[in-house]
């Protein structure tokens, strides 16, 4: 069992998690294209290694956003899809001095930003006020483990 197969797997044992449904591989290369046609960088292809599972999470502070909006709603809450998400992200954090074009919006835990940086393939664990990074991996399977790491 992979990584991502084993966080999903203890996310559906667990009676408190929201879980959204599996996302058909062409719908995720349909949201690719959605993403190029937006300029925003491309979903690294990695990430349908959870896509395919479930089109999104959110638990226990982390949000992995889903590819289509709407994917995973429990009461007033809507877990954020990724191309609207990084609609928000370029208008407020362009500004900043650490900001680059390169960086794709994949989610958020607690207060801090979860990245791709398409430039150098590296996914990063950020401040949400300054872009700082406090973890990096090259690896979207470590990612998963890292954002729930004492959350399962």
């Amino acid at each position: 069992m992979d990584k991502i197969e084993n966080v999903v797997n203890r996310l559906r044992k667990n009676r408190y998690a929201t879980l959204s449904t599996p996302l058909k591989k062409e719908d995720f290369l349909a949201i690719k294209d959605m993403m190029e046609e937006e300029g925003f960088p491309t979903i690294e292809d990695g990430m349908f290694e959870l896509f395919r599972f479930l089109d999104g999470i959110a638990y226990n502070g982390v949000e992995l956003f889903c590819c289509y909006p709407g994917a995973l709603r429990e009461g007033n809450y809507s877990l954020p899809d990724i191309i609207s998400s990084n609609r928000e992200f370029r208008e407020y954090y362009s500004r900043h001095e650490e900001y680059k074009d390169s960086f794709l919006y994949i989610g958020r835990t607690d207060e801090d930003l979860v990245l791709f940086d398409a430039e150098n393939g590296k996914y990063l664990i950020c401040a949400r006020e300054d872009l700082m990074v406090y973890e990096e991996t090259d690896n979207f399977a470590d990612l998963v483990q890292m954002v729930f790491n004492g959350r399962l």
